[in-house]
């Protein structure tokens, strides 16, 4: 008879686990009590709780963090906290506040206040579900990369359309409503047209790099830890010696400017520098903006460095 290996370990305690959510409730709370006071025309009480839902929902994470109690519900939970505190909650203060007044002058004034304050809701809502997705993708507990790949082997188009989309949900309807707006302007709508079919013109992702670049670049982080091997070759960024630039973008969305800069620190050259430009990830080096911006920067680097 095989006898079981008792576990030794040291067992944290439930009050640990609740402690994180407790914080959560006070984030929820202090949201609540501010559309009930802003609904009994306490404007100043709601504004204070509303900055004590800012404390509440930073500590909550950070408690979390600190005491390895991060849970999925905890993630959850603290989603739709934010989402009465910071969305429904400023929503309605704005409403009673403003709102309410400025429909003395006429109830088209009413309804563009109640609309912009759903806008501003609404934006809150995106902005939580574009976290939501991105969490879902980078967080290996909650994203089955081993099923997607060996299920679908490459992967497919649509699927890497619609992550691109999930970290901006609403950059699609803005740009149609740009479209619009320059609905006679001949050269902004074939641009436009350009623009979009290359962005929809998707292509199957091999699978097993697919799984390579996510495991490793993303999740393990091996690249910036040199611990990333290619060609059975160790990658060490001390050992890159050659003049070395580093361009960036201020609103990149898909390689942030806060994760892109560590690079420079990480690269053995002597000759090395960083470029921080206007634009997205995509504008930087394509379109009417990167010939007035980049190129000239990369001619001038480039011609500085030429035998």
């Amino acid at each position: 008879m095989e006898s079981e290996t008792p576990d030794y370990r040291p067992r944290r305690g439930k009050g640990i686990y609740l402690l994180p959510n407790l914080l959560t409730t006070g984030c929820l709370f202090s949201g609540f009590y501010a559309v009930v006071a802003a609904i009994d025309k306490h404007f100043a009480p709601a504004g204070m709780a509303i900055f004590a839902a800012m404390i509440f929902d930073t500590l909550d994470g950070r408690i979390a963090r600190l005491t390895r109690t991060e849970t999925f519900f905890g993630k959850e939970y603290d989603s739709l906290a934010d989402m009465v505190a910071f969305g429904v909650a400023p929503g309605i203060v704005a409403y009673q506040w403003g709102v309410v007044r400025i429909a003395e002058y006429g109830h088209h004034w009413d309804r563009f206040g109640w609309l912009a304050c759903f806008f501003y809701v609404a934006a809150a809502a995106l902005r939580l579900a574009r976290f939501n997705a991105r969490s879902a993708v980078t967080d290996k507990r909650y994203f089955d990369l081993d099923r997607i790949v060996d299920t679908l082997g490459n992967v497919p188009p649509e699927l890497i359309f619609a992550s691109f989309d999930m970290l901006r949900p609403a950059a699609r309807i803005a740009s149609q409503i740009r479209l619009w707006d320059n609905m006679w302007n001949d050269d902004f709508v074939k641009s436009y047209r350009m623009f979009d079919r290359w962005a929809a013109d998707q292509i199957p992702f091999p699978g097993e790099c697919f799984r390579q670049t996510t495991k490793e670049l993303m999740w393990d982080n091996k690249l910036i830890k040199n611990e990333l091997v290619l060609g059975g070759r160790r990658v060490d960024l001390k050992q890159v010696v050659a003049s070395f630039l580093a361009v960036m973008a201020e609103h990149d969305h898909i390689v942030p400017y806060e994760s892109a800069k560590e690079l420079l620190t990480l690269i053995g050259s002597t000759d090395k520098r960083d470029i921080v430009l206007k634009g997205g990830h995509v504008s930087l080096v394509a379109g009417p903006n990167a010939v007035r911006r980049l190129w000239p920067e990369l001619d001038r680097w480039l011609s500085e460095r030429s035998i």
